[in-house]
C-alpha cells in the first residue's frame, strides 16, 4: 500500500529556452513541475491547479494581477490579451495520467480532468495535491501487526525512560 503524500507547487510558472516547467517560490526554491507531478503519477488525487492573484485583485491587470505577460502588451497562453478577468481554475478527484495530449484526472466515472500546464506560463499559480488513501487496504495491513509486540515496545519504553531518570538523578551529584 502506498502512504499519504502531497504535492504543493506555488509560485511563478515559467520555462527557460524550451525546457521543463518550472516554478520558483518567493522564496527563491525552484521546483520541476513534471517530476514533481511524476512522482504522484498512477495515483488516486484530489488535486487543485490555479492561478494565484495577489490580494486584493488588480482589477486594471490581467488575471487579476497573477500574469506576467500583460507587460508584454499582445498574447498570454492563458488567453488574458482577450479576456482580462479570467482565472485558470481545475480541481477534481483521480487518478494522476499522463497522456500524449498532456497531463490529466481520470475519475472513476473514467472522464478526464485536463490539466492545461500551458496556461501557468507566465502567471503566479499553485498546484496543490494530496493523495487519497484507502480507509479498507489501511485496515487490512494493520491487522497484520502484533498488538502484543506494540504493548511490549511500550513496557520498554517505559522501562528505558525510568532508567534514564536515575541516571540523570545520579548524574547530578557528579556535576
Amino acid at each position: 500500500m502506498e502512504g499519504f503524500d502531497t504535492l504543493v507547487v506555488e509560485g511563478l510558472f515559467y520555462r527557460e529556452e524550451g525546457g521543463p516547467l518550472l516554478s520558483r517560490s518567493v522564496d527563491g526554491k525552484v521546483s520541476n513541475v513534471t517530476e514533481q507531478l511524476d512522482r504522484m503519477k498512477g495515483r488516486e488525487l484530489q488535486l487543485a491547479m490555479h492561478h494565484l492573484p495577489d490580494y486584493p485583485l488588480a482589477a486594471n491587470r490581467w488575471g487579476g494581477g497573477c500574469c506576467l505577460w500583460q507587460a508584454t502588451g499582445n498574447y498570454c497562453p492563458a488567453g488574458h490579451h482577450e479576456n482580462p478577468s479570467f482565472l485558470l481554475s481545475v480541481s477534481g478527484r483521480g487518478v494522476l495520467r499522463q497522456t500524449e495530449d498532456g497531463w490529466c484526472l481520470e475519475t472513476f466515472e473514467g472522464t478526464h480532468i485536463g490539466m492545461p500546464l500551458n496556461q501557468m506560463e507566465g502567471h503566479m499559480g499553485r498546484i496543490a495535491a494530496v493523495t487519497i488513501i484507502d480507509l479498507e487496504k489501511m485496515k487490512d495491513s494493520m491487522s497484520s501487526v502484533d498488538l502484543e509486540k506494540v504493548d511490549t515496545l511500550g513496557v520498554q519504553a517505559k522501562q528505558l525512560q525510568d532508567i534514564l531518570s536515575q541516571l540523570q538523578e545520579l548524574t547530578k551529584g557528579i556535576s
